[in-house]
């Protein structure tokens, strides 16, 4: 049999230099680069990497998300989009049949030199096609120093 595929987009970066008046805003939805984000509309694939989430999930917790991310999603359908930026945890939510993870910045602690909290999951996907997503649990990331992490 033919092994199970995997589609992954990844939606980042910034303003287009022409968009410079956005790069000075902090507001991650000015980040999306609008370009970008209409030439992923329509496509196919499973996973969606972004640096912010999308916009709706995230206003209905008082933050702030982009309508290009969201658009995405609602068009191409993905099974999951994972994203980053906000320095405190955000509950997964969804669009549609989107399941959508904040993680953390993958760093290291200043003070205990661990990584942080939430910053590394597990996509699991079944040769039936069930998928689970897991963040790993935070006694396994402490274990994971900046001096051995390369030993993984």
């Amino acid at each position: 049999t033919e092994g199970l595929k995997l589609k992954v987009a990844a939606l980042g970066g910034g303003p287009l230099p022409e968009d410079a008046e956005k790069a000075r805003s902090k507001d991650c939805r000015k980040y999306v680069n609008e370009k970008a984000a209409e030439e992923l509309l329509g496509k196919s694939f499973d996973v969606l990497l972004t640096h912010c989430g999308p916009e709706g999930p995230l206003e209905r917790v008082g933050r702030m998300g982009s309508a290009e991310i969201e658009a995405v999603i609602i068009s191409a359908k993905p099974a999951w989009n994972f994203f980053a930026h906000y320095t405190s945890p955000i509950a997964p939510s969804s669009i549609g049949k989107t399941q959508c993870h904040w993680l953390n910045d993958v760093k290291f602690d200043s003070g205990t030199g661990c990584l942080e909290a939430s910053c590394m999951g597990i996509l699991t996907i079944g040769a039936d096609g069930a998928q689970s997503f897991e963040v790993l649990a935070s006694d396994w990331l402490k274990r994971v120093v900046q001096h051995s992490w390369m030993y993984l």
